[in-house]
């Protein structure tokens, strides 16, 4: 067996064999045979006179080459979380009522109201976690001397209204750091109630926002900027491919 990375070194196992994960039919496979299948090895110690690595296998993947097999291997190799959210991340969500979630009046005081704006969100087709939009209108003055030019506003969901520091989503959320996407699979960064639901910027629902707002002149030169909480209703979902059209 050897390591999938060329520049890696091999590792040499001190465990008896019985210990060892590998197939139940391994003592009639040839080295070659074990070419075909991925294992999880773990180096336990690595002494500096030594030219490997002292360490055992810890579980088989698959065959080499089957996505599922390999896509653990690309998990595991680039330190992705995979489990499945706690209990205890799970009892910080809020709680949804059959009518749906709904922003309260009290919130709604302290945010800048855009929700009249043309606003919209750019993702690709399948994507659900909708976390940033834009928005852009002409403006007949931008720097108080009649310029003519922009107002544009990129509007990112407000996560940190239900994820609340250090408690056990906050340290789930800061562990994973960003969603990981592959062809055929999603690992989240927060539960899907939140990342594909209460914080996902869809189209014909209030959400709550963090945004920067510039007004800039046809040479995109920036005469005033603004930041603050507020709260949007994306008019639609784009995909790139409708962003791309040309007229």
């Amino acid at each position: 067996m050897k390591p999938a990375k060329k520049k890696s070194y091999r590792i040499l196992s001190d465990l008896p064999l019985e210990e060892w994960c590998l197939p139940d039919d391994c003592l009639q496979k040839t080295a070659e045979d074990f070419n075909k299948f991925l294992f999880l090895a773990k180096i336990v110690e690595w002494a500096q006179n030594s030219v490997m690595a002292r360490g055992h296998l810890e579980k088989e993947l698959g065959l080499a080459g089957d996505i599922d097999a390999e896509t653990e291997g690309l998990l595991i190799t680039n330190n992705v979380d995979t489990r499945e959210f706690s209990e205890a991340v799970i009892e910080c969500l809020p709680s949804v009522p059959e009518g749906g979630w709904r922003i309260d009046d009290e919130e709604l005081a302290k945010r800048r109201d855009l929700r009249d704006e043309i606003i919209f969100t750019i993702d690709p087709k399948t994507a659900r976690d909708l976390d940033d939009a834009l928005s852009i209108s002409p403006c007949d003055d931008v720097d108080g001397c009649g310029t003519p030019g922009w107002e544009v506003g990129v509007h990112i969901a407000d996560v940190t209204y239900f994820v609340y520091e250090n408690t056990e989503l906050d340290e789930w959320a800061s562990q994973r750091a960003t969603s990981v996407y592959l062809v055929h699979q999603v690992i989240p960064m927060l539960p899907r109630l939140l990342c594909e639901e209460l914080c996902s910027l869809n189209a014909g629902v209030d959400r709550l926002t963090f945004s920067v707002i510039w007004k800039i002149d046809d040479k995109a030169n920036i005469y005033e900027e603004w930041f603050g909480r507020t709260v949007i209703r994306s008019r639609v979902k784009l995909t790139y491919e409708h962003a791309q059209v040309q007229p």
